[in-house]
């Protein structure tokens, strides 16, 4: 702090000896020098979230948008039908990614692997928060403070067979994809379980996939980092589409099949924010916590470890509130005209389960028709319905 007030001091009395263009020169190079001073000296960008944002704010102004190939954000949580809108977007010629999967991707030679390191950072705060700090140590080889790997490691043979580690691989990572494999033992070797690191590397991640050639992201963890697509590209009037589920269903269902795998914010930092902005969830934690390091664990807790009424909570606020306010904004903030309503080129919601669009019901056929029919027949009418919203201007 002493050598940043002398810093401070030496370049006033140097502006004052100085006029117009050469004090804006030397201002910005005293202002290098203060960040440099700072820096050395061990503050930390992410303990305060508004410089964070200037941060990300700087780099987001530096940022070539025409490089943007995505195009469309489905906001939908797993368990709500997001492999039916997949498979829609897929059959249009969209160059998309499932979680793990992609589709149309031929010609896209950089998606998957950028959708590999996407997937592997939420993949990692799985390992993170369903481990105690002795597994994570014996088995994948972290540091004392779990902030990376112990001594220097072959990174691309990590998962190897003969390897220290392999075990990690088995037990832990529970991966059998090599690309994905190769992006976790990356991502446990860079970041380790520490929020800092993760945080440090986000944006960077993001716009690689968002300019990678994927036109559309679908699941999770898309639907886990929603308002980072819009603190990365804010000039980009992204289009998203929102599958949604009965509450209540979800809560209890989500939770049989993906308890433990799927997580959400320890605290409430906003209406569906728990489930749908897990980034402003680690600035908030991160902000607020008087440990040193932060931990992934620190910062989220398992479906399974909550409430249903919990769960229901969040996923009714992530529905009803998150998704419809982000998709106005992004369309505010692109080149599209002000929303007048909730539904338009820039939002669409679609529940296959209770048959609705836009929260309207939509007749699957004759009442007498069996369930497999009036399924079927609404998916023929959900796919028209996408396409042509898809072609909305």
């Amino acid at each position: 702090c002493l050598l940043g007030f002398g810093f401070l001091g030496f370049g006033f009395w140097v502006l004052g000896a100085e006029a117009g263009a050469r004090m804006r020169t030397r201002s910005s190079c005293f202002g290098f020098a203060l960040l440099f001073a700072l820096r050395v000296f061990g503050y930390d960008q992410h303990a305060n979230s508004s410089v964070s944002d200037k941060y990300a704010a700087r780099k987001a102004a530096e940022r070539d948008y025409e490089q943007v190939s995505l195009k469309l954000i489905a906001a939908g949580q797993g368990t709500t039908a997001t492999h039916a809108v997949y498979t829609l977007i897929c059959e249009m010629g969209l160059v998309a990614c499932h979680h793990r999967q992609c589709c149309n991707d031929e010609e896209a030679h950089d998606v998957r692997r950028a959708n590999a390191q996407f997937v592997a950072l939420y993949r990692l705060a799985d390992v993170c928060v369903n481990n105690d700090a002795s597994a994570l140590r014996q088995f994948c080889g972290l540091t004392e403070d779990l902030q990376g790997f112990e001594g220097g490691n072959d990174m691309p043979a990590y998962c190897g067979e003969g390897r220290p580690h392999r075990s990690c691989c088995k037990k832990l990572i529970r991966e059998t994809n090599m690309l994905m494999v190769d992006a976790m033992s990356t991502a446990l070797g860079k970041f380790g379980c520490s929020v800092g690191k993760l945080m440090a590397e986000l944006d960077d991640t993001m716009w690689r996939l968002i300019t990678s050639g994927v036109e559309a992201l679908v699941d999770t963890p898309t639907a886990s980092f929603l308002s980072t697509f819009n603190r990365v590209a804010p000039k980009v009037a992204f289009r998203v589409v929102l599958t949604t589920r009965d509450p209540k269903t979800w809560a209890v269902k989500r939770v049989s099949e993906h308890g433990s795998a799927d997580f959400l914010c320890r605290v409430d930092n906003g209406a569906g924010a728990r489930l749908g902005d897990l980034q402003g969830c680690m600035e908030h934690v991160t902000s607020h916590s008087t440990e040193k390091p932060v931990l992934l664990s620190d910062a989220f807790v398992t479906l399974v470890e909550v409430s249903a009424q919990e769960r229901e909570d969040e996923i009714r606020a992530l529905q009803d509130t998150l998704a419809p306010e982000l998709a106005v904004r992004m369309a505010m903030e692109g080149d599209s005209p002000v929303p007048q309503s909730r539904y338009g080129p820039w939002f669409m919601e679609m529940d296959f389960f209770d048959r609705t669009i836009n929260r309207e019901p939509i007749a699957a056929g004759d009442p007498s028709d069996s369930e497999a029919e009036q399924r079927n027949r609404f998916l023929e009418l959900a796919r028209e319905a996408f396409e042509k919203w898809w072609k909305l201007q």
